[in-house]
């Protein structure tokens, strides 16, 4: 039995922008971003908008001179510091100093941080036993956990953008559930449907992330999924991140009735 916690944080994901050898200033992956007064007076620009574009953003701000904010997605969810420029374009070309967009706007700039995400990769693993499919994901894992005809080796963390320390914890359970024989799986034909669905049209989210969980205890049979208490903390930060990232940890929140929390 074999119980793997993948975390997969160590192989990111690079573009392919035009020119890139050919930029003169700072060239970096979000990966290796480790300090923001690094970037002290210096013009920056980042691709893209999750919640790492956001957050190193945010930070760069107090010392940047200039922060561009670059992707192709919907409008940023949140209020943008003065020195941040949202650039609703992503990266056509560089030149020695400055990039490109799709829309044909240069942006000059000393540095460029990618927050492209990370790929998966099990080379450690023989080649079959995984498999990526839509979006980059693993798409043969029953929930997410074991693929169908390894019923002994178990994933822990594969849905990346989700709260992992609480969700890890009911993987776990459901993982001790099925080595103990108590889980109430499905039929080896029902699983692969109910696979190959996941893997063709889901992606677990931050956003469906309790439905999962509901799932997995209703297999366990062994635990109870997290009560509707823990989602709506979860929906009312993450609604208060979105309206104003910059002050919503300095706030208490009221969930119901007289109870509040914190989020330092």
């Amino acid at each position: 039995m074999f119980v793997f916690v993948y975390r997969n944080c160590s192989v990111p994901k690079y573009p392919d922008v035009e020119n890139q050898e050919e930029f003169e200033g700072l060239l970096l992956h979000s990966m290796w971003y480790r300090r923001p007064e690094n970037f002290v007076d210096l013009k920056v620009a980042l691709l893209g908008c999750r919640y790492t574009g956001i957050d190193l953003s945010f930070e760069l701000s107090k010392f940047a001179k200039k922060v561009y904010l670059c992707h192709n997605w919907t409008k940023a969810p949140t209020i943008l510091p003065d020195n941040i420029t949202e650039k609703r374009s992503s990266f056509k070309r560089f030149t020695k100093s400055s990039v490109i967009l799709d829309n044909d706007d240069e942006l000059d700039v000393d540095a460029v941080i990618y927050c492209t995400g990370y790929q998966h990769e099990f080379k450690f693993l023989p080649e079959g036993i995984v498999k990526i499919g839509k979006n980059s994901d693993v798409s043969n894992f029953f929930k997410y956990i074991f693929p169908a005809e390894w019923r002994t080796l178990f994933f822990m963390g594969i849905p990346r953008q989700v709260s992992f320390f609480k969700m890890s914890d009911h993987e776990a359970l459901f993982i001790r559930s099925v080595l103990e024989n108590k889980a109430k799986l499905p039929n080896d034909e029902e699983m692969q449907k109910i696979i190959e669905y996941d893997g063709a049209n889901r992606r677990i989210t931050c956003h469906n992330q309790f439905d999962w969980d509901k799932e997995l205890a209703h297999y366990a049979g062994t635990f109870q999924p997290y009560p509707p208490v823990m989602k709506k903390v979860w929906d009312h930060y993450f609604n208060s991140w979105s309206n104003d990232f910059s002050n919503c940890k300095k706030n208490t929140y009221k969930v119901q009735g007289n109870e509040s929390f914190s989020v330092e």
